[in-house]
């Protein structure tokens, strides 16, 4: 009997058995080739993901909850004609949220300098609001 957690693997092994062609090992090792990535293509590549996650590890959860408060922020801020009162109503909500992270454990003083940091290493509003779908998600 086939278990219910198993279902998942079985319907990525049938995709990929459907996927495969019938081609001749010339071509596919022709096709086989991968291409190397420069730093440069990698960057830009996270640059243009929405959502994308590329603190360092390293940073310090109240670090990460100011990025995030900052994010909804710059998002909010440029949707407002866009958005319904309840919807404003969410983004105020995860902010808060967000800000209270930030301040959890640190000294006013600690919680301003943070905010300083994530502001001097994200001084582009745009470079902020990348952050703002990850957020939310993390809140989800």
């Amino acid at each position: 009997m086939i278990k219910i957690a198993h279902f998942p693997v079985l319907i990525a092994l049938s995709i990929v058995g459907a996927c495969s062609s019938s081609e001749g090992p010339e071509e596919k090792t022709e096709t086989s080739q991968q291409r190397t990535f420069t730093e440069e293509d990698k960057r830009i590549a996270r640059l243009l993901t929405v959502g994308s996650d590329e603190i360092d590890e390293s940073a310090s959860p109240q670090y990460r909850a100011t990025l995030c408060s900052l994010a909804l922020q710059a998002i909010e801020g440029r949707m407002r004609g866009a958005l319904s009162d309840e919807q404003l109503k969410a983004f105020a909500q995860a902010q808060s949220l967000y800000d209270q992270r930030a301040r959890a454990g640190a000294s006013a003083e600690d919680a301003q300098l943070t905010r300083d940091e994530v502001e001097t290493a994200y001084p582009d509003e745009s470079d902020r609001a990348r952050f703002a779908i990850g957020c939310l998600q993390d809140l989800a």
